[in-house]
């Protein structure tokens, strides 16, 4: 998952006392407890950046002009992809 998965909400639980939730086998008690409700606020704040992130992405950073029905990226998603990798 891009801002979730197994491995994120392991550190998660981990690093906010919920290691023992982990391997319990009440789902309620595990998704449902407060570390649980924390972890959806944190899933919620890294989508939203996830969204302003990738919003500068858009249609208009492709050229209009293709070779070969291939879209070729303008000098604005170069930029935007320059800084992400930064």
């Amino acid at each position: 998952m891009k801002v979730g998965g197994n491995a994120s909400a392991t550190d998660f639980f981990s690093k906010h006392g919920g290691s023992s939730l982990l391997d319990d086998s009440d789902t309620k008690k595990k998704y449902s407890g407060k570390i649980a409700e924390l972890y959806k606020e944190e899933l919620s704040r890294r989508v939203k950046e996830d969204v302003v992130r990738w919003e500068l992405i858009d249609s208009s950073t492709f050229s209009r002009s293709t070779e070969n029905g291939i879209a070729f990226p303008t000098e604005s998603l170069l930029k935007v992809w320059n800084q992400l990798l930064l």
